[in-house]
């Protein structure tokens, strides 16, 4: 008998003998074997009897047979990932918690036993009444899908994000027989209170599971999941992937955010994951989300998935929030005139005066870091980083502009490197600018949230509680600074640019736009507002959020997606190929990979390549698209064949977020 065998490493399954006295079936079993000139664990992902064709002589023996780790679904779904997202069985397995399992039963040092595990707790979060219009009704409807006992996969559209946590409870409370259920959060600081409140309802079974955990610690989750003390994990992306032996339920909170997308190792998308992994566990999924994401939308029309207070696929029946009880939405012009006014229209320098002396709290929002970029008046061009080829930052505070990707920096040259003229000028806005202005136009002190600036929750000392009621005040920041500020607290946030939102270079960025706004107004308190400052106010999609009509936004977008044939009306496989080099001779490869590959003969689209800079250097870029998933991952998988052949470093991410 011979057994396929899995290590935790970019490698396919290697083939070793079993000896004599091993179980009948090892399937699914830890193993240890000799790897090159050392020991190592793995998995048997098959057994078979009799060796591949012209391998058996001088095979390998295994070593030791230790203990099961996957179940057949559990490695089932292995597969699928290595398969889905085109990376080696080793890869996928990994990303598995192998090496967490293998260090908490046959690590050198395990500190914590069985019945010894200890958590710090998280203070119980108060779960307030839902305001989702219909809750009742949505909440029975879920019941009856995870009581049926049968995969479904169903999305459910709620007014804020804490009605998320309000129907979790009421799910647990009303189902505590649930087991063998994961519960994925897209952010860390949600997940401890989370698990606190089931932990409330269901004792010592919650478990939490994420990368931010210790080692020691995350080593000792992997083993209560898997001898079944603890059946109901709560966590981020990972913990779709928890080595559970059967599973009956997974809920995915806020199943549009971006932070469900792993963009290192195996690139998988936790929501996609978890619906494959409801499918092949016969166990109902629940998607939920504020904004739900177009893929999710368009599944839910062709009948894939269940849209949860609907009684058909047609999106005129899609119940919908409404704008009962949600802040104002005002999209304000932004003119030559109101210019002069710096970056703020004249409405909302009323607006942030009255809130000032009404000693309220108000946010401006852009996404840019730094002061501004540095443009030449004379021939137009910006001011670039040598090596990445991307725009520099300007920090006026230290005088010096730096690079977004590479993190080099330099002082502002006296001539322009294009045209050797000398008038070099702030060209744009960033949170610097914004806060100057803010400052200088209010007389305030305004604070600056990004992820560079100091945390403003968790442990702090004295200067850092002064630096939290400022944040309570007027503060300048990023799309980061959402994820800093509570609910509710905030009497106006304000949008420094809505055409910068839409214009990024990303076919989904009216999609992210909108995201982003509803996520904003949800720290705005009953009766305040959120502001858009546009140069073309009457456009639909702003005229659309205005009025909180999320079926025209989806309908819009649905249909320029289609004309356009990105997703969800087809699929994307984006490669990046590292041209450090040789740039010639990779593009020839390239070349090569498009005329072999691709064509409209089997309906497989090739785009690129195209040059990208990353703080690791210059790349390749190019991607595949078509509707047809098996014929373009078939595509995929003979250019993988060809990089290989002249072993060219590259990455693969199937269905990537952004291009």
């Amino acid at each position: 008998m011979y057994a396929d065998v899995l290590f935790p490493l970019k490698l396919p399954a290697l083939t070793y003998r079993i000896p004599e006295g091993f179980p009948f079936d090892i399937q699914g079993f830890v193993v240890r074997a000799q790897l090159g000139r050392r020991k190592a664990y793995g998995i048997v992902s098959d057994v078979r009897r009799t060796a591949p064709a012209g391998i058996d002589k001088g095979m390998k023996d295994l070593s030791e047979c230790c203990m099961p780790f996957a179940d057949k679904q559990y490695l089932k779904l292995i597969k699928w990932l290595s398969e889905y997202y085109l990376t080696a069985e080793g890869i996928a397995l990994k990303s598995c918690f192998f090496d967490d399992f293998t260090k908490a039963y046959f690590g050198r040092s395990r500190k914590t036993r069985s019945g010894s595990f200890s958590q710090k707790e998280a203070p119980l979060s108060e779960v307030s009444a839902c305001t989702t219009e219909g809750y009742e009704s949505l909440l029975s409807e879920a019941l009856d899908r995870i009581r049926s006992e049968q995969y479904s996969a169903s999305v459910a559209c709620l007014k804020s994000f804490t009605d998320n946590h309000c129907l979790i409870n009421d799910i647990f409370l009303s189902c505590s027989r649930i087991s063998n259920a994961i519960v994925l959060m897209p952010e860390f600081r949600t997940v401890a209170h989370v698990a606190a409140n089931l932990r409330n309802i269901l004792g010592s079974r919650v478990c939490e599971l994420h990368s931010r955990l210790t080692p020691a610690k995350r080593a000792e989750a992997v083993r209560r999941i898997a001898e079944g003390e603890a059946d109901i994990v709560v966590g981020t992306r990972s913990a779709v992937l928890a080595p559970m032996s059967r599973v009956s339920l997974i809920i995915t909170v806020q199943e549009h955010s971006p932070s469900y997308k792993a963009q290192e190792g195996l690139r998988y998308n936790a929501r996609d994951v978890a619906v494959m992994r409801g499918y092949m566990n016969n166990a109902p999924v629940l998607l939920t989300s504020v904004s739900p994401s177009l893929e999710s939308i368009h599944n839910c029309i062709t009948g894939k998935y269940r849209f949860l207070g609907s009684s058909s696929q047609d999106m005129t029946d899609f119940s919908f929030p409404g704008r009962e009880g949600r802040p104002a939405v005002k999209v304000v012009k932004l003119s030559a005139k109101s210019r002069r006014s710096g970056c703020f229209a004249h409405e909302v320098v009323k607006k942030s005066g009255d809130v000032l002396r009404a000693n309220g709290s108000m946010l401006f929002m852009i996404n840019r870091k730094g002061y501004s970029l540095i443009r030449c008046e004379e021939c137009g061009e910006t001011l670039n980083c040598a090596d990445c080829g991307v725009p520099y930052i300007f920090y006026k505070s230290g005088a010096r502009t730096r690079c977004g990707l590479c993190g080099a920096a330099q002082g502002i040259p006296e001539t322009c490197p294009s045209c050797n003229g000398y008038k070099l000028e702030p060209f744009g806005s960033g949170v610097e600018r914004i806060k100057e202005e803010l400052d200088k136009l209010l007389g305030t002190d305004a604070v600056m949230l990004h992820k560079s600036a100091p945390q403003t929750s968790g442990k702090r000392d004295g200067s850092n509680d002064e630096q939290q009621s400022d944040v309570l005040s007027f503060c300048v920041g990023t799309a980061h600074a959402v994820r800093e500020i509570g609910n509710n607290s905030l009497n106006s946030v304000v949008f420094i640019s809505a055409e910068s939102m839409m214009s990024r270079p990303d076919f989904r960025a009216k999609e992210r736009a909108f995201q982003e706004i509803m996520e904003a107004s949800e720290l705005v308190q009953a009766g305040g507002s959120v502001y858009i400052q546009s140069y073309r106010p009457g456009q639909n999609f702003l005229r659309n959020i205005r009025s909180y009509d999320f079926r025209s936004i989806y309908v819009d977008e649905l249909a320029d997606r289609r004309a356009l044939d990105y997703p969800p009306f087809s699929n994307i496989i984006l490669f990046s190929v590292n041209n450090a080099s040789d740039r010639a001779g990779v593009e020839r490869v390239i070349s090569e990979i498009s005329s072999e590959c691709c064509g409209r003969r089997n309906s497989v689209l090739f785009f690129g390549p195209v040059p990208v800079f990353t703080g690791r250097g210059s790349r390749l870029q190019f991607f595949m698209k078509s509707r047809d998933s098996v014929r373009l991952h078939k595509a995929a998988l003979m250019a993988i064949k060809r990089l290989d052949s002249i072993r060219l470093n590259y990455t693969v991410d199937v269905d990537p977020l952004k291009i």
